[in-house]
């Protein structure tokens, strides 16, 4: 059986992805995290926030109290937090129930990258990769959902 690099397996994996829909985003650290999930989070809530302030977007302040109510939680206070809706004031006064998922698969955005550092605060020298790195992951919504970093050589 041929050697078959881990990166090779991943893009295998993501082309077939691709192919079904989801869409490959060039995500490099944290800072692109939070940047796709900004951007998928008004994309997802669009509609919500023309009708609320005229525009589909958040501004620094909006974005940034989202980001105090999802960063830095547990995985059950994280999970108990994205099936919710999440009010948000407006910096217009106005509130705005923000949706993370839907239940309606076919309205989630889908996305896939590799080869992302993940911890911000973290130099990963002397750590293993997964402690350090996120190899391989399916992103919904701008949200991490997946992480695969095992593989069989020569399946495909």
């Amino acid at each position: 059986m041929a050697h078959v690099s881990e990166y090779d397996v991943e893009s295998l994996f993501i082309d077939r992805l691709e192919s079904i829909g989801y869409r490959f985003v060039d995500i490099a650290n944290y800072d692109d995290v939070v940047a796709n999930f900004r951007e998928q989070l008004t994309v997802f809530n669009a509609q919500k926030l023309i009708e609320a302030k005229g525009a589909a977007a958040l501004s620094d302040a909006e974005f940034g109290r989202v980001m105090i109510h999802v960063d830095n939680k547990s995985v059950y206070e994280s999970a108990k937090i994205l099936r919710d809706k999440y009010v948000l004031t407006l910096d217009n006064g106005k509130t705005v129930y923000l949706d993370f998922f839907s239940s309606d698969t076919d309205r989630n955005i889908y996305q896939v990258t590799h080869q992302v550092t993940m911890d911000k605060n973290v130099d990963c020298q002397g750590m293993t990769r997964a402690q350090c790195a996120c190899f391989f992951s399916v992103w919904r919504n701008g949200m991490y959902k997946r992480y695969w970093n095992e593989h069989q050589r020569g399946v495909n």
